[in-house]
């Protein structure tokens, strides 16, 4: 935990829904996307704290950290952020609308099982979303979509 970010109490993570042709980025969290679909993302560390960017500093480091090193992003918007009391934590949301690469079949994290990825219409997403967070960070996209 030392190495993690904290602002306010709250754990600091960026996180980045990747959107092209109608669809977003999901991941099923190593769980089945019918149990836990969720946005790819993660927490920013102390190690990004090298310059006032911190935070895009981040979400960089974890873009290449979750993707394998194979998607550079081109473009990203800022949407707001969002507070989960449930996990003290807070999330930068980012839409992302231009990158390069291929994307893995899935995300792998030491210790946990691998999530699938994949792109979901936004309608399809809304079935799949199990926690009012997921909802309130596709209210924010959505904004910058339209």
């Amino acid at each position: 935990m030392e190495n993690i970010s904290f602002k306010d109490g709250l754990e600091e993570a960026v996180l980045f829904c990747f959107y092209k042709d109608g669809k977003i980025l999901l991941e099923d969290r190593g769980k089945g996307f019918d149990v836990e679909a969720f946005y790819p993302n993660g927490g920013i560390e102390i190690k990004d704290k090298f310059n006032d960017n911190y935070i895009i500093n981040a979400l960089h480091r974890e873009i290449k950290e979750e993707f394998n090193n194979q998607i550079n992003i081109n473009n990203y918007i800022y949407c707001g952020d969002v507070v989960v009391t449930d996990i003290n934590a807070i999330f930068y949301v980012y839409l992302i609308t231009d990158w390069t690469g291929v994307f893995p079949e899935s995300i792998k994290e030491p210790g946990e099982k691998d999530s699938l990825i994949s792109f979901f219409n936004i309608d399809e997403a809304k079935e799949l979303f199990n926690y009012q967070s997921a909802f309130d960070i596709l209210e924010l996209i959505v904004k910058k979509i339209w």
